[in-house]
């Protein structure tokens, strides 16, 4: 009784992973497209942004230039409304 029951349950187990294998591996085949595509589109875009942000720094870094070197000519134009010093 006990070897009847070895050798059924081997003959399921055998049912089991010529049927059930072939649809796990194609399961696991379509995860895995699906994964790399999803990467795939997340670099892309993390990609775009970093080229954003590389372009928005270098915006703001002329930015600043352009406003540091107003404010430089504005102090020199203020140097020269000063009166001089009084002599001593």
């Amino acid at each position: 009784m006990a070897q009847f029951r070895v050798e059924e349950q081997m003959r399921l187990t055998h049912e089991f992973h010529r049927v059930e294998l072939p649809e796990h591996r194609e399961f696991m085949r379509q995860m895995i497209l699906r994964v790399e595509r999803i990467g795939r589109d997340q670099w892309r875009e993390l990609s775009r942004l970093n080229d954003e942000l590389e372009r928005q720094g270098a915006e703001g870094r002329e930015e600043s230039r352009a406003q540091r070197n107003a404010l430089l000519k504005n102090l020199d134009r203020l140097d020269r409304l000063d009166p001089p010093p009084a002599a001593a």
